[in-house]
């Protein structure tokens, strides 16, 4: 069984934030990788795969809790992480999108909650994927 976490980071200089969960895909099997396989943890954790990729426990997704921004208003998200690899040393699995909402209102004290997923692809190409835990980082950049 495979196990997929997600590191974000964040990029920003005077910007506090707390990452409440990492993105988690939770417990999967891959019965075979002779065709892609995908994963979908929307921000509203329902899960979906496709092809061989079985969900055994399901994971979460990412939330990330920001403070010390103006009060009321408007920020965007934004991520340049795109075909991130996860790896163990054997194959690797890509994640080829984040989901979250690209803008959100900040509440009165100027305090705002992230919420992420992501879609989770097998390569294909019939290496095998071996039992341990996948991991890899992504950035999010936040502008207002």
């Amino acid at each position: 069984m495979i196990r997929s976490v997600l590191v974000l980071s964040l990029v920003s200089t005077s910007v506090f934030a707390d990452v409440l969960e990492s993105l988690d895909f939770g417990t999967i099997v891959v019965a075979s990788n002779d065709r892609v396989s995908t994963l979908k943890l929307p921000t509203n954790s329902a899960m979906s795969s496709t092809n061989d990729i079985h969900i055994m426990e399901r994971g979460h997704p990412a939330r990330l809790f920001f403070e010390a921004l103006p009060a009321n208003t408007l920020i965007n998200f934004s991520s340049s992480s795109l075909n991130v690899e996860l790896s163990d040393n054997s194959a690797a699995f890509t994640i080829n999108q984040l989901l979250f909402n690209p803008t959100a209102q900040t509440n009165a004290y100027g305090e705002i909650e992230l919420v992420i997923g992501a879609i989770l692809q097998t390569s294909g190409d019939g290496a095998v994927y071996n039992d341990g835990e996948y991991q890899g980082s992504v950035s999010i950049e936040l502008s207002y």
